[in-house]
């Protein structure tokens, strides 16, 4: 009898034990951190905007290839529920927007410093 009640008792230990491990556990990742969800927050799209305006003038890409439809394809793969702007918004409204920015910016930067020399520099292309 006091075999049995011992292996009780062991196996109650046993089973407390893996719940005090468990418990210690409950920090697991989400299943949320993983999956981003198809509908975008209008500050999510703002960003994206931004960046995809800074790629196209930063890299002389026309944009008329905003419309384009393998572009589009790309971009819905890539994030499914982003709907690009149209040509005339990204280098309308955006593109004034982030000039706007950015000439804040040098301003800003200007006023702090002393003592500026403009300049002329060429640049050639060694062939």
């Amino acid at each position: 009898m006091e075999l049995i009640a011992n292996r009780k008792e062991l196996v109650l230990i046993e089973l407390l034990q893996k719940k005090q491990k468990t418990k210690e556990n409950i920090a697991q990742t989400s299943l949320s951190k993983f999956y981003e969800s198809t509908e975008l927050t209008e500050q999510r799209t703002n960003e994206i905007n931004r960046y995809l305006l800074i790629a196209f003038t930063c890299c002389n890409i026309p944009f008329s290839i905003i419309e384009n439809p393998f572009f589009i394809e790309a971009l819905k793969h890539l994030r499914p529920g982003y709907n690009p702007p149209s040509r005339k918004h990204l280098s309308g409204r955006l593109l004034d927007n982030e000039i706007v920015s950015v000439n804040l910016k040098v301003d800003i930067a200007l006023k702090f410093c002393n003592n500026l020399t403009l300049g002329k520099y060429k640049f050639y292309d060694i062939i």
